[in-house]
């Protein structure tokens, strides 16, 4: 990947992240129920949408240098897939995951897809976030660790 391609994502990530991810003190706690997969525990869990900290990535402190890092990070794994390539494919795709309590990544799926391989690059960035344990700093409620979901977007864009 380019250095300008990987500038043009970075960019394009952060400024949707800083839409998407914001939190402001005065909302309220949203929250959705899911069932785990079959394979895990039968128990049922909350996932936050908004919580009192947002979700950190590698021991950051606030949300600039979360942002930077994982976006650093993400660069440096997202590769611009061969078929994607093929078709000159440009466009965004957003993945959906859950930040556990303990850090981890988990319950990854595609939102919003421009096909060729770039819906099965982007999971494959996102599943790396657990490959050598947790990246993340969990959300907290209410000064507990909770579940919190989040959206990525991931930005294909060719050199011109």
């Amino acid at each position: 990947m380019t250095t300008l391609l990987r500038l043009i994502t970075l960019i394009g990530l952060l400024g949707v992240l800083t839409f998407a991810c914001g939190v402001n003190d005065e909302e309220s706690s949203q929250s959705v129920t899911v069932q785990p997969a079959p394979t895990t525990a039968k128990t049922v869990r909350t996932v936050y949408k908004v919580v009192d900290e947002m979700p950190r990535f590698m021991g950051c402190e606030d949300k600039k240098c979360s942002d930077e890092k994982m976006l650093a990070f993400i660069a440096e794994r997202t590769k611009y897939p061969a078929e994607a390539l093929e078709h000159k494919l440009e466009g965004r795709v957003f993945v959906q995951f859950v930040v556990e309590s303990d850090g981890l990544v988990g319950d990854i799926e595609v939102v919003r897809s421009i096909g060729g391989g770039t819906s099965e690059e982007a999971v494959s960035v996102v599943k790396s976030f657990n490959d050598n344990g947790p990246l993340w700093t969990a959300g907290v409620l209410k000064g507990e660790k909770v579940a919190v979901r989040y959206t990525l977007p991931f930005t294909f864009k060719l050199d011109s």
